[in-house]
């Protein structure tokens, strides 16, 4: 026959016969097939109990065709390479082919599918691996916990966000930050979060309790380095952590902004970070395990990430040209 797979109908043929106990070498006769292709297929396409079902073998030999497509491009080594470096990294398959697409435009076997990545690897966890486990996991929405702190209305020093500049508010100028903090385990302490609002840009420190001069402290060491001028406005919430704001401002010599209680959307910058943040450092994990290289190396994984919204350049890509241009 012309065609190399069997067809739904050849299918029907074999399953009647087989249960009609007509041996292979028959069926084989009957279709004009080899009698191997006919073993072949009653081994693969037979359910667990030994039986052949016409629908469902036809369904698993598709499945597998679809399957079989999807190595060919990663028997290309760099590909393959660069593949399995960024999902240790925790890059999400969107961020892989946008990265491959950005750094090799004219280079096909370069070029991959964001649809053929989770096929692969759902090809691989099928096949027994575990490449599925680097694949970032959904989670339920974080509930973000208001500190009672002091209302604005007790301290008329805080200022409201909506007075910033407009560069701050348009994203038009680098060096104005959204700034958070996430917990661990109960007690175990936090980490405090700053992320500049045009580049995504990250910088962060660990938090043993949430006094304010432990978080003012800890956000001078987590901006240390940088210049002044990259430093322009920093907007919070109302947590208690941050009440020593006017201190943290001379401090650091930039602005600070209050967002209205109980709506975190106003800094949705900082709680989708906060968010990628939570795939190194889970919810419910003691903290005083971490050692400040803990918390850099993931800053750096972070900021190194390339994202869709950057046409897939990284926050570092964009960040650091400026901070080397202030320093020269």
């Amino acid at each position: 026959m012309s065609h190399t797979h069997l067809t739904a109908e050849e299918r029907d043929s074999i399953a009647h016969m087989h249960a009609l106990g007509h041996s292979r070498i028959e069926i084989a006769r009957e279709l004009s097939r080899d009698p191997s292709t006919i073993s072949r297929e009653l081994r693969r396409n037979s359910d667990a109990t030994g039986k052949y079902f016409a629908g469902k073998a036809d369904r698993k030999a598709r499945r597998r065709r679809q399957l079989c497509k999807l190595p060919w491009k990663l028997n290309h080594a760099p590909l393959k390479e660069f593949l399995l470096d960024k999902l240790s990294l925790k890059w999400s398959p969107e961020q892989i082919a946008g990265q491959l697409l950005r750094l090799h435009p004219r280079e096909a076997r370069m070029r991959i599918s964001i649809e053929t990545i989770y096929a692969w690897i759902k090809a691989n966890k099928k096949q027994g691996g575990n490449i599925y486990r680097q694949l970032r996991q959904s989670r339920k929405k974080r509930r973000k916990r208001y500190g009672t702190g002091i209302s604005r209305r007790c301290d008329p020093t805080k200022k409201p966000m909506d007075q910033r500049p407009v560069s701050a508010r348009n994203r038009s100028r680098i060096g104005h930050w959204e700034s958070d903090t996430i917990e661990g385990q109960k007690g175990t302490g936090y980490i405090v979060t700053h992320v500049e609002r045009k580049t995504g840009y990250l910088v962060a420190s660990y938090l043993p309790d949430k006094k304010a001069s432990t978080l003012n402290a800890a956000s001078v060491f987590a901006f240390e380095g940088l210049p002044s001028s990259l430093i322009r406005t920093l907007t919070t919430d109302n947590g208690s952590e941050f009440s020593g704001h006017r201190e943290l401002e001379q401090a650091l010599h930039c602005a600070i902004y209050f967002a209205p209680a109980r709506q975190p959307w106003q800094r949705g910058q900082n709680e989708n970070t906060n968010g990628l943040l939570r795939q190194y450092f889970l919810k419910g994990s003691d903290f005083r395990k971490l050692k400040a290289e803990d918390i850099q190396a993931a800053v750096m994984e972070l900021n190194n990430r390339p994202r869709k919204k950057y046409q897939f350049k990284s926050p570092h890509e964009l960040f650091e040209p400026k901070t080397r241009a202030f320093q020269n």
